[in-house]
């Protein structure tokens, strides 16, 4: 691992923690969690047995997704930070060191830009929710490389948690969603603790098997290869608003032609999206928060009100209680260009156009959005974001090589009084 493959990595660690703790500071969150109340972010097993680290990995995975705000990977869209981190943080001992937790994590992603590969877009067209298929897998392959520090452990763990794969689209704007990755990063953990015992796993992620039938492979993943490439964490982003990632083209579109000539309400306002964005995005008049994550007229038309939360209006829910949203969001129509690239986007007001493309914004190593989603934290958490994002290297080195149990296992009760939420 490198200077700047351990800056990726540690970014997308602060980004983790970030949006996590944000969630985990609200209510709601609780009761999806699973463990009781929330007295800490990240959640650390209660002790090392397979149980608590179960419910580690359940609940701050759950968390980590709960927001819609966690990173995300292009090809087959999937956000690793809310998988693959969890599934580390629950399987490390307390003397890991933040530098093996960040190369594992750099694995896992490549191992889910390879799967990615080897299912091709059909695989989330088809209805499968990535996180929960793809991002299981490259969890167990990295928490395996943890737990046993061996590639071909971790590999027969990532096959065992293939088994296990599930995971659908249905549930996208519901809470069911945060639960379906909460449920998933559980069972990857499970297969790595598993992955030496279960001596005689096949290869079941070949396209001849019923696996492979049923999921879509296109071709089996290669083995023993370094999966750590530049290729897989140009594929990384991270997200600037808490709404799919398929919504944030649409939007930056608008406030970019509302930045040079306000759009009035009443005034029509038309955008053209990939049929990917249509098909996803598909919530015309939301009734919850989380329905508003998916609804392009209403992400539009908060954005148009000028961002109130540096949210959309989404962690406050003023999103779903704004006339004004609900008069703007009547103003947008939806066009679907069939030749338009997923990440692409284009607003239109009359003679008025911008299109916005993130296909070729590498964002894997920004640290603005993460800092603003760091804010309003409570102070030891916003620290520990911080130091995640420190660019002296010799800080930096420190903070690699410091122990587990000495910094995610902070004694700061999320404030009750922090913005949130669903």
């Amino acid at each position: 691992m490198n200077r700047e493959q351990a800056t990726v990595a540690l970014v997308h660690l602060a980004d983790f923690l970030a949006v996590g703790g944000t969630a985990a500071s609200g209510s709601e969150v609780r009761s999806l969690m699973a463990q009781g109340p929330v007295d800490s972010w990240p959640q650390a097993p209660i002790s090392r047995d397979p149980g608590s680290i179960y419910q580690a990995a359940v609940a701050n995975a759950t968390a980590a997704h709960l927001l819609d705000w966690d990173d995300v990977m292009l090809g087959v869209p999937n956000h690793p930070g809310s998988v693959i981190w969890p599934a580390l943080l629950a399987c490390a001992e307390p003397s890991t060191a933040v530098r093996r937790l960040c190369e594992c994590f750099l694995e896992g992603v490549g191992m889910a830009a390879e799967l990615a590969g080897c299912l091709g877009p059909g695989h989330y067209a088809a209805g499968w929710h990535a996180t929960a298929t793809v991002g299981r897998l490259a969890a167990a392959y990295a928490a395996g490389l943890l737990v046993h520090d061996d590639s071909d452990t971790a590999w027969n763990g990532m096959q065992l948690a293939a088994i296990t794969s599930s995971g659908f689209t249905d549930v996208f704007g519901t809470s069911a969603k945060s639960v379906q990755v909460g449920l998933a990063t559980g069972a990857a953990v499970h297969a790595a603790l598993l992955a030496a015992a279960v001596t005689d796993m096949p290869d079941v992620l070949v396209p001849e098997s019923s696996l492979g039938r049923v999921i879509g492979i296109l071709r089996a993943p290669v083995r023993n290869a370094s999966y750590v490439s530049d290729d897989a964490l140009a594929e990384l982003r991270i997200k600037e608003f808490p709404c799919c990632y398929f919504a944030h083209a649409p939007v930056l579109a608008a406030q970019e032609l509302n930045s040079s000539q306000p759009i009035e309400t009443g005034e029509s306002i038309v955008l053209v999206v990939s049929a990917s964005a249509a098909r996803v995005c598909k919530v015309s008049r939301p009734g919850t928060i989380d329905e508003a994550r998916f609804s392009l007229p209403y992400l539009v038309a908060s954005a148009l009100e000028g961002d109130r939360d540096g949210a959309l209006g989404l962690l406050d829910g003023s999103v779903l209680v704004s006339s004004e949203t609900e008069r703007r969001a009547s103003d947008v129509s939806i066009q679907i260009d069939p030749d338009l690239p997923d990440m692409t986007a284009s607003v239109h007001v009359g003679e008025r156009r911008v299109t916005v493309s993130l296909e070729d914004v590498r964002a894997g190593a920004s640290e603005r959005s993460v800092r603003n989603k760091a804010s309003q934290l409570p102070t030891e958490l916003r620290e520990l974001i911080h130091a995640c994002l420190s660019r002296d290297e010799k800080a930096q080195d420190q903070f690699l090589d410091s122990p587990v149990a000495g910094i995610f296992t902070p004694s700061t009760t999320p404030s009750e009084q922090s913005r949130r939420v669903t």
